[in-house]
């Protein structure tokens, strides 16, 4: 037999469909990308593994990189830390918001994120060339 509603006192009630109990805690609404979740050094193209698939990339470790041909966006996070992972894994693939580091060329812009994981990958958008990143990167959605 199911209880739909039980009061607990005047003008408090519980109704059916509200869970009492230990549940995870959802992850933060932003969370952010820094460098140590991207090992140093900062590796690009063609080092295997690369985190940014621009091979003309300037790297300035650990603070961010410039991003110098902007049909190579790709970023690859290789070390997300667990709050990363749950973010990304609750979310998915699409597009996010995010707010880059003091420095950047912008503050902020839009990633499409490619894949989630032990390895996220995604590539900034709508960025002119060249375009400073600097860490952290916090996504939104």
């Amino acid at each position: 037999m199911a209880i739909l509603g039980i009061t607990v006192e005047g003008g408090i009630t519980i109704e059916s469909g509200i869970g009492l109990g230990s549940q995870p805690a959802p992850p933060p609404p932003g969370n952010p990308i820094t460098y140590a979740q991207m090992p140093g050094p900062v590796t690009k193209t063609p080092a295997n593994p690369s985190n940014l698939q621009d091979g003309t990339a300037t790297i300035n470790n650990p603070t961010g990189f410039t991003i110098n041909n902007i049909s190579a966006t790709g970023v690859a996070v290789f070390s997300p830390d667990a709050n990363s992972q749950a973010f990304f894994n609750t979310n998915g693939v699409g597009i996010y918001n995010v707010a880059l580091g003091a420095g950047s060329t912008v503050a902020n812009t839009t990633a499409t994120v490619t894949q989630v994981g032990v390895t996220i990958v995604f590539f900034f958008d709508g960025v002119t060339q060249p375009s400073t990143f600097n860490f952290p990167f916090t996504f939104s959605i």
